[in-house]
C-alpha cells in the first residue's frame, strides 16, 4: 500500500548533553548532541516510521472480496465445530 509522508521536523544540534538538555525546553525543534557517530540515515529512518499511521488505510476501500461478506462469514462460524466441543465430550465421560 503506498501512503504519502510529509515530515516538517526541525533540529538544532548542539556539542554536549548539558546544553541539549538546557535548550530542549527552549526550542520548538528537535535539540540533538551533534556527535561522529550520528548516524543520518537512521534519524530520517526514525522520523520516516514515527510519521507513518498507526494503521494504514485505503482513503477509498475497495469491494469486500468474494465470500468474505458479513452473512457468510457468520454461516462459515457456524459449521465450525465448537474448539472446546472435545473437552465437554471428555468431561462428561468421567
Amino acid at each position: 500500500m503506498m501512503v504519502e509522508l510529509m515530515v516538517d521536523r526541525w533540529f538544532r544540534f548542539v556539542a554536549d548533553e548539558a546544553t541539549a538538555s538546557a535548550l530542549d525546553d527552549e526550542m520548538e525543534e528537535d535539540v540533538l548532541v551533534s556527535s561522529r557517530s550520528l548516524d543520518l540515515i537512521e534519524l530520517l529512518e526514525d522520523e520516516l516510521l514515527l510519521a507513518m499511521p498507526l494503521v494504514p488505510r485505503h482513503d477509498v476501500c475497495p469491494e469486500p472480496a468474494a465470500g468474505l461478506s458479513a452473512g457468510s462469514a457468520q454461516g462459515a462460524a457456524d459449521e465450525r465445530p465448537h474448539p472446546f466441543a472435545a473437552l465437554a465430550k471428555m468431561r462428561l465421560n468421567q
